[in-house]
């Protein structure tokens, strides 16, 4: 019911008779149809009403049902340095319920089309559905963007979404039954200090964790999917820079199993990426996470300091006390 957000038809059909509407999670109605391979049937547009030029953060929202399209083209006008009309490819499959940034734009105020986002049903599939649903434009505040992406903040990698929202770090029942530089597995082999995070669920059962789902703790782009010797299936991210301080971390999501990214996907905070694993078997059942403030996991995914305390607290951070303090504005 928001006069900036207007939609039709190219067929004269009454958009009734084309859209169809399901209550969203955030209690709006989503609009939705099958999606059209080669003639476009229909379409939405969504006006920012800004009253302030400056830089933007544009996100739309794509829901957990009717938006299987892997070809949503969202398209962006009059955006300050850009063509007047950009193209933006949105694989809206990929996404549950999540904000998925378009980008960050410089918009004018004073240009009624600046910042306007248009998207119709034409995505060159058959048999799947797009989903028409908000668009959210946020001004980035304070400082010139150097990255067309910044991160909102971190949340856990693992838990409920409830969970995942809460103050609490680690969510529910989970804990980290290593911690952060701490020297482990003393007198053997393998003795070490602990690079960050060794997650684990044992409520209401014993291994609870086996094969719960694995989520990206901030936004970014995968640099790396795939297996590693000694470490199972391991995923990095080279995570967004924040928002708030425009520090930029790299994520690593280790023993995990059923990765469902791929080197150079972007993925969004809450966006599963794997499921817990145990390293084919090599330990018990658990999520490795670690962050890191150099590029160190972007050129060496397998890096393990072991003794080195000084290389360990040079290229890794407390991951706890990092989310702690960098969660998303909405806490």
């Amino acid at each position: 019911n928001d006069p900036r957000f207007t939609f039709g038809t190219y067929t004269g059909q009454p958009p009734s008779q084309v859209f169809q509407t399901f209550p969203g999670t955030w209690g709006w109605q989503v609009r939705y149809k099958t999606t059209a391979a080669t003639q476009t049937q229909a379409w939405a547009l969504w006006t920012p009403g800004i009253t302030r030029s400056g830089w933007y953060e544009i996100s739309v929202f794509v829901p957990a049902r009717h938006a299987t399209t892997a070809s949503a083209r969202y398209r962006l006008y009059g955006a300050v340095g850009q063509p007047s009309l950009l193209q933006i490819n949105v694989n809206q499959s990929a996404y549950r319920n999540l904000w998925v940034p378009l980008g960050i734009y410089q918009l004018n105020a004073n240009d009624g089309r600046s910042g306007v986002i248009f998207l119709n049903d034409l995505t060159g599939e058959s048999n799947q559905e797009i989903a028409f649903d908000a668009v959210r434009w946020r001004e980035i505040v304070g400082t010139s963007p150097s990255s067309p992406y910044l991160a909102d903040g971190y949340d856990a990698p693992i838990g409920t979404s409830t969970e995942r929202s809460d103050t609490q770090v680690w969510p529910g029942n989970w804990f980290d039954a290593t911690g952060f530089a701490v020297r482990y597995f003393m007198g053997q082999p393998a003795e070490a200090y602990h690079s960050g995070a060794d997650l684990n669920l044992n409520q209401p059962f014993w291994v609870a964790d086996a094969h719960s789902p694995v989520y990206a703790a901030a936004s970014g782009t995968v640099t790396f999917a795939g297996r590693l010797t000694g470490w199972g299936n391991v995923v990095v991210i080279r995570h967004d820079p924040l928002i708030s301080n425009g520090k930029a971390m790299y994520g690593r999501y280790a023993h995990v199993e059923q990765i469902v990214v791929r080197v150079g996907d972007r993925v969004q905070r809450g966006q599963q990426i794997a499921n817990v694993g145990n390293a084919e078997g090599a330990f018990p059942y658990h999520l490795h996470f670690d962050l890191s403030q150099t590029n160190i996991l972007e050129t060496d995914p397998f890096d393990w300091p072991r003794l080195d305390l000084n290389r360990l607290l040079a290229n890794y951070s407390d991951p706890q006390e990092f989310v702690r303090n960098n969660r998303p504005a909405r806490r």
